[in-house]
């Protein structure tokens, strides 16, 4: 799904501790079902009920209803519009529960060179949001992107796995994603309330139902990431070396 527009240039996971981060390095993929996001209701970082689920404006909806008549035993049908609804109307393919996601921040620099003359602007692209501190105190940030994914993928296809990865688009839920509820695009849009986390996400398909995490193991990525705390991202230094 990722277009060959978005030259990503790093990826990088925050960790709550270090230990989580090690295990990171030496290629343990921890990726929760996509319903475990949907009930953390106190993270309001990473909580969000309305993951996997599309939200349309109730003006492009038109709804059909069959309801019985109880005294009569026969069947009416009702047709909604629009003018029926009070807001955006949210609907959701229940089986995209059962995926399990990775979330990332993720960095584009598309037409951006990577020159000394573009430090500042780099530094500004990468920069952390200062919200991230919520998330943990260490960070693994991978800086050969290409490598990764293509460990992660291999690793997939020995386990049998499906995955799909990109990077979210956010959207207002004022207006909604408009599209529909079986597009697996709908894993990859989130209300822009979340925009900061600038997320590039890996949604993997197990091919079966349940609530329990998966731990993928890519083998070590330390020679394609580095471990560094969180707080040295949010205005990190860089130093750009012409050749």
């Amino acid at each position: 799904m990722l277009s060959t527009d978005d030259k990503v240039f790093l990826l990088a996971r925050v960790f709550s501790n270090r230990k989580h981060a090690e295990q990171f390095l030496q290629g343990k993929i921890y990726a929760n079902r996509l319903s475990a996001f949907k009930k953390m209701e106190k993270d309001l970082a990473r909580g969000d009920e309305y993951e996997g689920g599309v939200m349309n404006d109730p003006s492009e909806i038109s709804m059909m209803l069959r309801c019985l008549n109880l005294e009569t035993k026969e069947f009416h049908r009702v047709v909604l519009e629009g003018q029926h609804f009070a807001s955006s109307i949210k609907m959701k393919l229940s089986y995209f529960d059962h995926l399990n996601l990775l979330c990332m921040y993720g960095v584009r620099l598309n037409d951006l060179e990577f020159t000394p003359e573009n430090t500042d602007a780099i530094r500004k692209r990468v920069s952390f949001s200062e919200k991230f501190l919520d998330f943990g105190s260490h960070v693994v940030v991978i800086t050969h992107v290409t490598k990764f994914l293509n460990r992660v993928v291999m690793a997939a296809i020995r386990k049998g796995y499906g995955l799909e990865f990109d990077f979210v688009k956010y959207y207002d839920p004022e207006i909604g994603t408009r599209l529909i509820p079986q597009s697996i695009e709908t894993i990859f849009a989130k209300r822009n309330v979340f925009a900061w986390q600038e997320e590039f996400r890996l949604v993997f398909n197990t091919f079966t139902q349940g609530n329990n995490p998966i731990v993928l193991d890519i083998g070590r990525i330390d020679d394609i990431a580095f471990l560094g705390k969180t707080s040295e991202m949010i205005n990190p230094s860089i130093t750009i070396i012409r050749d």
